[in-house]
């Protein structure tokens, strides 16, 4: 069957499913090893917090080996945050191009963009999920995409999972956490060729909306998390887009906290913003707090795998369904990939997946809903 992409009409071949059977209930586990680095970088202080991403200083390589950089034909654009050994997390801004699944490449243990160094791993991704919440006009709420590698990481000294945080668990203001990139190392500044990291205390939500709220364009948004200093001087900054901050807990583990959003400018202080011209106005760093989407990321990561572990639940025969008659929206480009709950489903007992693998052929898989 011939399909152009963007709409499909119903006829889905009669799909007809079958509710009476047994489903043991699906736990999404934690990587035993998510959060712990073999390569430790040197303890942060309040003297280090002042030295002059913007602001921050060159790690030592292997120190953040949950650290991914997203290429497009093979240049560095974007970070990410490996989360399991086919997951990263990163910005939704970051993948918005139509077709990008065609030339992105995730890039595992990099460390320095100029050379290929022992225990680098480049994989391709086999879809994207973007949080059905984020809007394009408004990029800096809900900025938090899912990349389903196509293959998976080896894990190793240099290629670790960071941890996803536990259910409510958040870093009071004034915790010191830590966002690292290949982002620029000042506003309008070069890109550098390694990877940089820098210290920033996260902001009370009070003091974030006063800070937003003083832009040209207020910002305000439900995922939205802030960190840095009033006066500035220490930010992340283009190109660290999509990757993470990270907040140790007591005992050492390494907590996925945010991800890298927005800023007006780069390291700009937002101390008597009123009185300053609108351009020249600064901004703390925005972050996506994790703990406002994590149920949404474990339910898409545990639905895949319940997806890949499950039985045909549906038959299928050729002719229409009953009461199915409209449109179902599926994806555009090559490898890409929508479910249900991203999309009116015309099948409400049912989780769906359409992949479209080539130009005339859609994967749909289709069982009950899970519960």
């Amino acid at each position: 069957m011939h399909v152009l992409p963007g709409k499909l009409p119903v006829l889905l071949m009669g799909i007809v499913c079958i509710t009476e059977f047994h489903v043991v209930p699906f736990v999404l586990q934690k990587d035993p090893k998510c959060g712990q680095k073999v390569h430790e970088t040197n303890p942060w202080s309040y003297l280090n917090l002042f030295t002059r991403i913007v602001g921050g200083s060159q790690v030592k390589q292997g120190s953040h080996p949950w650290q991914v950089s997203l290429k497009r034909r093979q240049k560095h654009f974007c970070g990410g945050t490996i989360v399991s050994a086919q997951w990263v997390v990163t910005a939704a801004h970051c993948i918005l191009e139509r077709n990008i699944l065609e030339y992105l490449n995730v890039t595992a243990g990099e460390h320095d963009l100029r050379i290929r160094e022992n225990g680098e791993q480049t994989l391709p991704v086999k879809y994207v999920i973007k949080h059905p919440n984020f809007d394009p006009r408004r990029p800096m709420n809900y900025d938090i995409a899912l990349l389903k590698l196509d293959g998976a990481f080896n894990f190793s000294s240099s290629v670790l999972p960071a941890c996803l945080p536990d259910p409510g668990e958040k870093f009071e203001a004034g915790y010191i956490c830590t966002t690292c990139g290949w982002g620029r190392l000042n506003e309008n500044g070069v890109l550098p060729q390694v990877l940089y990291e820098v210290n920033l205390p996260i902001l009370n939500r009070k003091e974030c909306s006063r800070a937003l709220s003083s832009l040209k364009k207020p910002i305000q948004g439900d995922t939205i998390m802030c960190a840095g200093f009033p006066d500035g001087g220490k930010d992340a900054c283009q190109g660290d887009s999509g990757g993470p901050l990270l907040c140790q807990r007591k005992h050492g583990v390494w907590i996925l906290a945010g991800v890298v959003s927005w800023g007006m400018g780069c390291a700009r202080g937002w101390i008597d913003n009123e009185k300053k011209k609108y351009y020249e106005r600064g901004s703390p760093g925005i972050f996506t707090d994790l703990s406002a989407v994590l149920s949404w990321i474990q339910e898409n990561m545990s639905a895949d795998l319940k997806m890949k572990s499950s039985t045909p639940f549906c038959g299928v025969q050729d002719g229409k369904l009953p009461d199915s008659e409209g449109e179902l929206h599926f994806p555009g480009s090559l490898k890409q990939f929508y479910q249900n709950h991203q999309n009116k489903s015309i099948i409400p007992d049912c989780v769906y997946g359409l992949y479209l693998y080539r130009k005339e052929i859609i994967y749909c898989f289709i069982f009950p809903t899970l519960i």
